[in-house]
């Protein structure tokens, strides 16, 4: 079956022991994550099903939203209280306006460095295989995004936040970095993500939830998870072109394209009910046809 689980992932596995558990409960074929989760980390795990694994590019650039506790006073080598602790320092008295007056430069885009221990690659090797040889690599700060950062609680040494940020975010680095800010250091001591888009952690199942229930129970079809992508639907006689991976245009179009398609933005090329395949929209082009063309991308048929 093709589709979308929403897992509530407990700490300890990994993202992807979450997903080899879930595959051997259902008999899946083929299964994967969208967007990993440290081993220490909880909350909303997005796996894909079947023909779904194909799609995990189109949830993994969907905006995040975490609660996470930044531990102050603390600097460790993995940027939270898993790795090895590098230096402690006091923590200085923090009040409301002084802690705003951190958070505010974190707002909106800012450069980030990745933590010393993550899964980005680097030269093909993954960083945290380079730092647990003891050759941690220097990567540049990168730009990310960071929609809102409000507190959620302070209890000293441990300050609360929530934070809604953009693809490539990392907390770790947010909990070290605003450590760093204030002055004392800083390490995540808890991660939990509670959005991925517009799915929410209080629709998702831990994986132990889930035995005894048939797939189809809690599998959110593929074209409904996808539903964040524009939707055009296609006459019956573009079936075959999809079939074939032909471009389809505006008179192969059952109904107006939505308003707004961006060139080489993604959408849903349906019939009726059916998910066909995922399009990319074609910059018009001096010579072509008029209107919108689609170039088929993933096939689902």
């Amino acid at each position: 079956m093709d589709g979308l689980l929403l897992i509530d992932k407990p700490a300890g596995p990994t993202s992807h022991d979450v997903v080899d558990r879930l595959r051997r409960l259902f008999g899946l074929e083929r299964a994967g994550h969208a967007g990993t989760l440290d081993p220490a980390a909880t909350g909303l795990l997005l796996v894909l099903t079947g023909r779904a694994t194909r799609t995990a590019e189109y949830f993994e650039g969907l905006e995040k939203e975490y609660r996470f506790t930044v531990r102050l006073g603390v600097r460790t080598d993995t940027d939270d209280l898993a790795g090895e602790t590098l230096e402690t320092r006091p923590v200085p008295p923090l009040d409301p306006a002084a802690i705003e007056s951190v958070l505010a430069p974190f707002r909106g885009s800012i450069l980030q460095r990745p933590p010393a221990y993550a899964a980005l690659k680097v030269a093909g090797r993954r960083l945290y295989d380079l730092a647990r040889e003891g050759r941690p690599a220097v990567v540049a700060p990168r730009e990310v995004t960071i929609r809102s950062l409000d507190v959620a609680a302070w209890r000293a040494p441990d300050l609360e936040l929530s934070v809604r940020c953009g693809a490539g975010t990392y907390v770790r680095a947010l909990a070290r970095d605003l450590g760093e800010a204030l002055g004392c250091g800083g390490a995540a001591a808890a991660i939990r993500r509670t959005a991925v888009g517009g799915f929410r952690v209080e629709r998702a199942l831990p994986p132990d939830a889930l035995r005894g229930r048939p797939l189809g129970d809690v599998l959110i079809p593929l074209d409904r998870a996808l539903a964040h992508l524009p939707r055009i639907a296609l006459k019956p006689e573009a079936v075959e072109k999809i079939r074939h991976g032909k471009i389809v245009g505006s008179d192969d179009f059952a109904e107006a394209a939505p308003d707004g398609l961006a060139d080489h933005a993604p959408c849903r090329l349906c019939h009726g009910e059916i998910l066909l395949a995922i399009g990319q929209i074609i910059p018009p082009l001096p010579d072509g046809p008029p209107g919108r063309q689609v170039r088929p991308r993933k096939v689902f048929l």
